[in-house]
């Protein structure tokens, strides 16, 4: 990170404020250039890769069998796990997950559990029943960040939607 930027914040802003640009040179409305590609993993049962800017999230899908939750027994779930590298950024430190790559796993467990059969991700957990209050599927997401340049969640949430969408699952 610039210097400049840690020293003052405010002034570094301002700055690019009155010339009418955003300091990576884009105009207040133009927006990060993305591209997504679906089945980017073959081992997965869905995948995508998601580049927004310079901001780059894969996104696998593993199943496994395992007995529904007691709360929702005629439901499969999913287990969303985003990771990031210390590679990624000099704040992330080697070991177990910080509280930003939990609260991003946490926020893509809401939601995804919120709008599992929507227009966006069409895979309702109702269908990832085997044998009703007995045996279900469970997806494990696996999100890693490739590089952090900025709207990272919206990176995380468009791979978890087009893997979820790219998922081999027949039902």
């Amino acid at each position: 990170m610039n210097i400049e930027v840690k020293l003052n914040p405010k002034d570094y802003y301002l700055k690019f404020s009155s010339l009418g640009i955003r300091p990576d040179g884009r105009s207040f409305t133009e927006t990060r250039k993305s591209q997504v590609h679906a089945g980017s993993i073959a081992s997965a049962i869905g995948s995508a890769t998601v580049k927004i800017g310079k901001t780059i999230i894969v996104c696998g899908i593993k199943a496994e069998i395992a007995s529904p939750n007691p709360y929702s027994p005629n439901q499969g779930y999913i287990i969303p796990n985003f990771d990031q590298s210390p590679m990624v950024c000099p704040n992330i430190k080697p070991g177990p997950p910080d509280s930003k790559s939990q609260i991003i796993s946490e926020r893509i467990f809401q939601i995804v559990k919120k709008y599992a059969f929507s227009t966006y991700i069409r895979l309702p957990l109702e269908k990832l029943i085997i044998v009703p209050g007995k045996v279900a599927w469970v997806l494990y997401l696996d999100l890693v960040c490739i590089s952090d340049d900025g709207n990272l969640f919206d990176a995380c949430m468009t791979a978890v939607t087009e893997s979820l969408n790219d998922c081999i699952f027949i039902y």
